[in-house]
């Protein structure tokens, strides 16, 4: 994360170490509303060229951010980006940003997932939860 001012940059990034053809990937990320505002959500340098309906938006009152990237082509990049986040700074201090409702299947709302026999399957181990500490 970076700091700038009163605002911070949250580079969303899914670690693919061994490669795998991901199509498309669901991050939805919970955060304290009292501690930080959504300002915007980036996506030029994704390496996924598709945003999925209703998703690259902040629900604030909701604390959470529901970021939905696809490509047309499997990408297979080590490690993919998926967007980058700002976040106004309410107050100092530590605070958690957090994968919402992981599921290691598609029922949840943070996957990478592949495309096998014509159907998505979601690749993706428990995501751990950074802490962003700001001062």
């Amino acid at each position: 994360a970076q700091r700038d001012r009163n605002q911070v940059k949250v580079k969303v990034t899914l670690k693919n170490p061994s490669q795998k053809p991901i199509t498309s990937a669901q991050t939805w990320l919970t955060y304290d509303p009292e501690t930080l505002k959504g300002v915007s959500v980036d996506v030029s340098r994704s390496s996924f060229s598709l945003t999925a309906p209703f998703e690259s938006l902040f629900d604030q009152g909701k604390g959470l951010v529901k970021l939905g990237r696809g490509s047309e082509k499997p990408i297979t990049d080590p490690f993919i980006t998926v967007g980058e986040l700002t976040f106004e700074v309410l107050k100092p201090g530590t605070t958690m940003i957090s994968a919402y409702n992981y599921k290691s299947n598609l029922r949840g709302k943070v996957s990478a997932n592949v495309m096998l026999n014509g159907k998505p399957y979601n690749v993706m181990s428990k995501p751990q939860s950074p802490a962003l500490i700001i001062q």
